[in-house]
């Protein structure tokens, strides 16, 4: 059973002021039961290429800006990915179990608001790639019932 995800701000009057915060992305999971997912973002040249890993047997509900590009997707058929209609500046995707889906936005970068609204754990594992300055970044979190800033 999933739960709904209440998302509020008032940082930017943007048609997507929930997704375009001046300081951070916002993003949002939902699990039916405990969950490893990883993270990753790459970027370069003012664009970026997020891929998300569902290496789980269920389905993972991932929110995201609105302004997100569905790009690619791994271990599934494109038929499977679900999404749910945009709103409040956010589309809700279902990704497939033993999948990986990406995504391109304009340069998403730490630190990452994230929203864990639901009582089974989410083990999530972010790894930050930056091509222009040669650098990267890695880290684990566990997330329960809880919003959390990602942070370098």
């Amino acid at each position: 059973m999933f739960s709904a995800v209440a998302i509020l701000s008032i940082r930017s009057p943007s048609r997507s002021f929930l997704s375009s915060s001046l300081t951070h992305t916002t993003l949002a999971f939902e699990n039916s039961a405990p969950q490893h997912v990883k993270l990753s973002l790459q970027h370069a040249r003012g664009n970026s290429l997020i891929e998300l890993e569902n290496p789980s047997d269920s389905v993972l509900l991932f929110s995201t800006p609105d302004s997100w590009f569905q790009w690619e997707i791994r271990g599934a058929d494109i038929t499977e990915l679900q999404e749910d209609p945009p709103s409040l500046g956010f589309i809700r995707w279902h990704i497939p179990p033993l999948s990986t889906v990406s995504f391109t936005a304009k340069t998403v970068t730490l630190p990452l608001a994230v929203h864990h609204p639901v009582p089974h754990i989410l083990t999530l594992s972010v790894t930050e790639i930056n091509l222009d300055r040669g650098t990267s970044h890695k880290g684990t979190y566990l997330l329960q019932q809880e919003t959390r800033m990602i942070q370098n």
